[in-house]
């Protein structure tokens, strides 16, 4: 599988969270699962840069999830494609608040 975060890239960068989603999965966790374990994560961080974050993760089967963390725009878009897709999707992603990071 693969991860990959936008956004704010210092955050991401210094709790090194496409690599925790990735190393979930290794270790048997879904990515939906993944994922929430890296927002639980985030959500322990109380200091540094805390702005909006993009995490988009797919494992190799092709299951995915795609959040956007305290992003204040009303839709974070992306597209999706799988080899056994036509075409890419427009897809949104789930929009998650941390409410600690206000």
């Amino acid at each position: 599988g693969g991860c990959i975060c936008n956004y704010t890239g210092e955050m991401s960068m210094r709790a090194g969270i496409a690599r925790f989603v990735v190393a979930q999965m290794e270790m048997g966790k879904s990515v939906a699962d993944a994922v929430g374990e890296a927002i639980k994560n985030l959500a322990q961080l109380k200091t540094g840069l805390l702005r909006g974050l993009g995490i988009f993760a797919v494992d190799r089967d092709g299951n995915e999830r795609s959040v956007a963390i305290n992003i204040d725009i009303p839709e974070v878009n992306y597209w999706f494609w799988r080899e056994d897709m036509a075409e890419p999707e427009c897809r949104a992603a789930e929009k998650i608040e941390i409410p600690s990071w206000r």
